[in-house]
């Protein structure tokens, strides 16, 4: 089991491997810029965001990630 962290995870591949790498039994930390309620039903941390936002990506907690 692995720490793993997915940008664009609110889109449609980005939901496909989140469930896929969840299912494989995962951690999974996920960043997107719309809200998905489902991932948080199936253990997810999720922050809202974008990217590109300097604040969003400084203030992010990035530890124990494989």
């Amino acid at each position: 089991m692995k720490n793993i962290v997915i940008f664009g995870a609110s889109g449609n591949s980005g939901q496909y491997i989140v469930n896929k790498l969840v299912k494989d039994g995962h951690n999974i930390s996920a960043i997107g810029r719309s809200d998905i309620k489902h991932f948080k039903k199936i253990g997810v941390e999720y922050y809202r965001g974008d990217i590109q936002d300097k604040a969003f990506m400084d203030n992010l907690p990035m530890n124990n990630i494989d």
